[in-house]
């Protein structure tokens, strides 16, 4: 049978899933996650596909990785791949519960701005100082700063950096009228943001990093948008190609392509190169098909010891359980010096063989489709923590699945302390305050009580009466 009719069908099914998981929750965050798996399983195989037949030009990664053929093997993983985002879109579509009018009124979040910028200045400033040393050599690109002593730590601290002032200036564009987390507005603080993401995206230009612009511009995009009563389309706008671009200015920093352009007309060619044709549509896809071809055996659940074995510092341990990537580059046969990339089905995979795709998805599109119940259950929690995680994981993990997509089960450490717990933290400490009770000195974490609610044919707030603010006492 023909590849185009499997792309086709399995486009068909997972466009439909997608609808109706945008019918039944009218979240846009959905909508985007539903494009970056896409784009990381099947995107690229209309073009391995139209290239193969026509004799046209391959990705490089054909001749770094294993010839590719249009055999059983890559029909097999086309259907392994429809398989998994097939049953990531079911399961978030059946768990997602829509957006109703709620009979509590939600607990907005207020942080100060001063205290974001400077958690992320600091965050930021002491991250750059772990891997300065490295940065600084002739070749400091980023093969070679991730390599570095404390690389690890310098990517906890560089992400809450980016998250945090992601977080923060989406409160600050979403004004007075903010539904998860407010802000009091000042001119100082919106500067110290924007002064904070030139000096950040200037070391991504220097690393070669373009995942961390990517993630942080998503997630400055989507809680602005779910923050905000009424978006501003031209600032939404405006917003998004802003990122667009800095995603785009450290790939071509990367690749040398400044320096190599002959001018404007060249580099729009490039970025839509990099758009439609990039090796990041075929890198991961090409995994599978791999693993298959050349008959990987089943390793039966080695990424979870590596996960484990992960909590020890690489010093206490150098010789940790290697991981389901290290196991698939191998297994392979792939060039070493070359940088690869292993997608999330295939990690399941071999692992635990088709039953470890569905398992693998099924957890997937569970943990999304609680994470956005969360936001909206109405309950009032007492733990700023907990309130804190319940206002921004859903926006943060959104916005990392193209890194969960593109990794082993290894990344589940990366995604629940990273992305989950740490904007959470970040946020907690930005609404934190202390104040003198009975000549005690007590931390409070504050709170405005918004006396809206949430509909969900729209997905803005319906009604608005006023706003009282109120404080918490630290537990």
């Amino acid at each position: 049978m023909d590849f185009y009719f499997y792309l086709g069908l399995l486009t068909l099914g997972f466009a439909i899933l997608a609808l109706g998981v945008w019918l039944k929750t009218r979240s846009v965050a959905f909508v985007i996650g539903a494009c970056f798996l896409y784009y990381w399983s099947l995107l690229g195989a209309w073009n391995i596909v139209a290239a193969l037949r026509s004799g046209g030009e391959t990705p490089y990664l054909f001749y770094k990785l294993f010839p590719v053929f249009l055999n059983s093997d890559y029909r097999d993983a086309l259907l392994l791949y429809g398989l998994f985002i097939c049953t990531v879109m079911a399961t978030v579509l059946y768990t997602a519960r829509p957006v109703r009018l709620q009979q509590q009124v939600p607990k907005v979040i207020e942080i100060s701005h001063w205290k974001a910028v400077f958690l992320s200045a600091f965050c930021g400033l002491l991250g750059y100082l772990i891997i300065r040393s490295a940065v600084s050599t002739a070749g400091g690109g980023y093969g070679t700063v991730s390599n570095a002593p404390g690389y690890s730590i310098f990517q906890v601290l560089n992400h809450g950096a980016l998250s945090i002032t992601a977080i923060g200036l989406a409160t600050y564009m979403s004004g007075q009228r903010a539904r998860l987390v407010f802000g009091r507005r000042n001119r100082l603080a919106l500067m110290g943001y924007l002064g904070l993401l030139a000096a950040l995206l200037l070391l991504m230009m220097r690393l070669g990093n373009r995942g961390e612009v990517a993630l942080s511009a998503v997630l400055l995009v989507l809680f602005y948008m779910a923050n905000t009563v009424r978006p501003n389309k031209l600032l939404l706008a405006g917003t998004a190609a802003i990122g667009l671009v800095a995603i785009m200015a450290v790939k071509f920093s990367r690749d040398h392509v400044f320096a190599r352009a002959s001018g404007m007309g060249e580099l729009l060619i490039r970025a839509k190169e990099e758009l439609l044709q990039s090796t990041e549509t075929t890198a991961a896809h090409l995994s599978m098909y791999g693993a298959l071809h050349k008959h990987l055996s089943l390793t039966g659940g080695t990424s979870f010891l590596s996960l484990v074995a992960s909590m020890v510092p690489h010093a206490l341990w150098p010789n940790r359980p290697a991981t389901i990537y290290e196991y698939y580059v191998a297994g392979v046969g792939a060039h070493e010096g070359q940088g690869y990339t292993i997608h999330h089905a295939t990690g399941w995979y071999l692992n635990f063989g088709v039953t470890g795709v569905m398992v693998g998805a099924l957890l997937v599109g569970w943990i999304w489709a609680k994470l956005h119940n969360l936001v909206y259950d109405g309950k009032y929690r007492n733990s700023a923590f907990y309130n804190a995680l319940a206002m921004t994981s859903f926006w943060s993990f959104t916005s990392s699945l193209p890194d969960l997509v593109r990794s082993g089960p290894e990344v589940y450490k990366t995604t629940v302390f990273a992305q989950l717990l740490g904007p959470a933290l970040l946020v907690v400490i930005c609404s934190s305050g202390m104040v003198l009770r009975k000549e005690r000195p007590v931390i409070i974490f504050r709170r405005r009580l918004q006396h809206r609610a949430f509909r969900a044919d729209s997905g803005n707030v319906a009604i608005s009466s006023g706003t009282m603010r109120v404080t918490r006492a630290g537990q």
